[in-house]
């Protein structure tokens, strides 16, 4: 859920819920070994949550979100920064912004820990990561009108 009052950043904000078990990298072995119990661990925490604290406009076309995010039951606070195109009117006559945002993490903050070694000394994978989102928001009320 989202809300954005484009005249005033203080009355924006978001609560996102991503069902974890939801990953899809495109390639089946891979997901699931990151949605288990080395990883995500999605039996365990079955959804990926951000509560958002302040919202505001950097520019015309920018938006800085920061929150907490809860990954595996740890909650952290972050700062998302989005890129806003929009707003257009959809075909069911309501306002449609859409949202592209990045947030780069240390896995081992959110308790994910998995590593493997090489035999060249590197490690397999990265503690640091990055999160791409892409949202569409439409206005709550106009949202429940058009597909009542």
């Amino acid at each position: 859920m989202a809300g954005c009052d484009f005249g005033t950043a203080e009355q924006s904000g978001a609560t996102l819920t991503i069902k974890t078990a939801s990953f899809d990298s495109g390639v089946a072995y891979r997901d699931q070994h990151l949605l288990g119990a080395g990883f995500l661990d999605a039996d365990t925490y079955p959804e990926i949550r951000f509560e958002s604290s302040t919202v505001s406009y950097r520019a015309q076309d920018e938006v800085v979100v920061t929150g907490d995010l809860t990954v595996r039951g740890v909650t952290r606070p972050v700062e998302i920064t989005w890129q806003m195109s929009g707003p257009v009117t959809d075909q069911y006559g309501a306002d449609r912004v859409a949202f592209h945002g990045e947030l780069p993490i240390k896995r081992s903050d959110f308790g994910i820990t998995w590593s493997e070694m090489l035999n060249t000394g590197g490690a397999v994978l990265s503690d640091r990561l990055t999160i791409e989102l892409d949202i569409e928001a439409t206005p709550a009320a106009a949202d429940a009108e058009s597909h009542s």
